[in-house]
């Protein structure tokens, strides 16, 4: 379930598709908790990555134009 909850983090949208067949068999209230932990995970991937990114970027010495210019 771990993975799974990731995928919300790379493409919200065309996850939803990748995500809906693993919680077909699960009960509303099954549904409703997997749904908090994916938007969980996701939100706090986004924040470690907020606040760790920068360190990691100036570790290999790459800076925001160089991911502009790449992105």
């Amino acid at each position: 379930m771990g993975i799974i909850a990731l995928f919300p983090v790379i493409n919200p949208l065309g996850s939803a598709f990748l995500i809906s067949p693993y919680l077909k068999n699960l009960t509303p209230i099954q549904k409703r908790n997997a749904v908090r932990k994916i938007t969980f995970y996701a939100f706090g991937f986004c924040v470690c990555i907020l606040f760790v990114g920068p360190f990691i970027l100036q570790a290999f010495g790459i800076t925001i134009s160089i991911i502009q210019l790449g992105g």
